[in-house]
């Protein structure tokens, strides 16, 4: 049986990816601090196994067996990173290339780490992986500085692959109300309206969490020699909008007039995203999903399951209140 290990795999896309990866009949190790306060996954008869532990933690003795590893453990917002500037670096940089190279030493084949297009700066046309990088805040130095060294590993026996992964979106079990798409759906449904921030021109790439994992199991099934040391964009050229449309594109699908209220100055920090290289290695090209991602999760809200309410649902937030407390 293939052993696959999911650091941070009792977050947010952990859940859904776990839930995918059981299904295909993989023995799947989930590695998690709960750091938001989240029930463990797994039990018995579940095919999950659960490691408590941080990642900084981990040795090599934990990896031995395992076949595949999505390194999903990461500090994982602009906001958070700026709140915990440290603790992000020893994560989402250092922490993440110590396991690499500690999966590579144990005999993993292959490893996915999740970026994130915010390496990216803002420009009118899309971006394709091998473009000049505008790293400008924490969390995209750190992610990218990750990125970099992890590719530096590839060889015969070790398969890195980088996601720079669009804004997602969709319901999980572990929800995140700190991503556009998902806020507004919150508030338009528990309040009638929503906020939008500047003017609302400024352009975003999304992925429905649904669609980012089919495209993780997709990765596992490739020829090691056609993804190897590949950074690869993940996202929907469907699923790219003007922030400012949201509102009404998200009110008619939940079937809510919404009103819109604006905060803040304008923001400028536009940008697309190519998928050609996506496309050219996994034959996929993914569709519009905000309908189906957004009927899904305004079911879940509506029937309580969505925890909105939550405070460990805006990770900067419950990071200011838990990580930063006197008491911690």
């Amino acid at each position: 049986m293939t052993v696959t290990m999911v650091t941070g795999g009792a977050g947010y896309i952990g859940r859904i990816l776990v839930a995918a990866l059981v299904n295909t009949g993989r023995h799947v190790v989930v590695v998690d601090r709960l750091l938001y306060a989240q029930p463990p996954p797994g039990g018995a008869d579940t095919g999950v196994e659960f490691l408590h532990k941080d990642i900084r933690d981990l040795a090599g003795s934990e990896l031995s067996g395992v076949d595949e590893l999505f390194d999903l453990a990461a500090i994982s917002t602009e906001g958070a990173a700026d709140l915990l500037p440290e603790l992000t670096w020893e994560i989402n940089d250092v922490g993440r290339r110590r396991l690499a190279d500690l999966a590579r030493r144990s005999g993993v084949r292959r490893y996915l780490l999740p970026s994130s297009s915010n390496v990216y700066g803002a420009r009118a046309q899309p971006y394709g992986e091998d473009d000049e990088v505008a790293v400008a805040s924490i969390y995209a130095k750190a992610n990218h500085a990750a990125e970099q060294g992890v590719l530096r590993l590839a060889s015969a026996s070790f398969t890195p692959i980088v996601l720079r992964q669009a804004t997602v979106y969709g319901w999980s079990p572990s929800m995140r109300y700190d991503l556009a798409i998902n806020a507004m759906t919150a508030d338009l449904l528990t309040r009638g309206c929503c906020q939008v921030m500047g003017d609302g021109r400024q352009r975003r790439p999304f992925v429905w969490v649904r669609d980012l994992v089919r495209v993780h199991l997709r990765l596992l099934e490739l020829p090691a020699e056609r993804v190897a040391g590949n950074v690869i964009n993940v996202g929907s050229a469907g699923d790219e909008f003007a922030v400012g449309a949201l509102p009404g594109l998200l009110g008619r699908i939940a079937g809510v007039e919404p009103e819109i209220g604006y905060y803040g100055v304008p923001d400028r920090m536009s940008h697309g995203l190519s998928y050609r290289r996506l496309n050219e290695i996994t034959g996929m090209e993914l569709g519009p999903g905000l309908h189906a991602g957004v009927t899904e999760l305004a079911t879940h809200i509506r029937a309580g399951s969505a925890q909105v309410g939550d405070p460990s649902t805006r990770r900067a937030n419950w990071m200011e209140a838990t990580w930063c407390s006197p008491t911690n």
